[in-house]
């Protein structure tokens, strides 16, 4: 028995997923203490500026909410599970997986939590995040934009500072926070 409990161990340590964290992996469910507060994302299907576009198809998202009143104070996936199985919410990106020209809105906790989000674009391009450390009132929202900040370097004089330059690297998220509206509830922008 010793030996099997090893043997899967070190199986799990050799996931190449990396997914021993289960928290990170699997939904937590549900958000506790909603009181109409949401996190708003709209996913845009386009960014450009005057010289780069970037058609956006799907999106890779990420929520986490930091755990209250434990040693740990981890952040949990509060991603909606969709109904997926275990198998697939463990080694699989389904419950990651948004469509694009869509707003995403996903209840959060009221009161002062730090929240964690990551966008990617999906198969492959850009990666931004945001870490959010705020106190919201009941029946209120946090707005996330996906923005493009001005390039770093205007005339860029080496390979370097030209990639630095690209549209994928320019890709920030910004927040405000705004009163939630009558109409707001949950809202998935899933894949299929």
């Amino acid at each position: 028995m010793k030996k099997k409990i090893l043997l899967l161990l070190f199986l799990l340590i050799l996931n190449c997923q990396g997914n021993i964290l289960y928290w990170r992996r699997l939904p937590y469910y549900p958000v506790q203490n909603s009181d109409g507060n949401f996190l708003k994302i709209y996913l845009p299907s386009e960014l450009t500026d005057l010289q780069e576009r970037i058609q956006v198809k799907s999106y890779l998202i990420s929520v986490f909410q930091e755990e209250k009143d434990t040693f740990l104070r981890r952040r949990l996936l509060i991603n909606d599970d969709r109904n997926l199985g275990f198998n697939t919410l463990w080694t699989g990106l389904r419950q990651f997986h948004f469509k694009s020209d869509c707003q995403l809105i996903m209840p959060i906790s009221k009161g002062e939590y730090t929240y964690e989000i990551k966008v990617n674009r999906y198969p492959d391009g850009f990666f931004s995040n945001i870490v959010i450390t705020e106190n919201i009132l009941e029946n209120h929202s946090i707005v996330i934009t996906v923005d493009l900040i001005e390039p770093p370097y205007t005339t860029p004089i080496d390979f370097s500072q030209k990639l630095a330059n690209r549209i994928g690297n320019r890709v920030r998220l910004k927040y405000h926070i705004e009163p939630t509206l009558k109409d707001d509830k949950f809202h998935d922008c899933p894949t299929e």
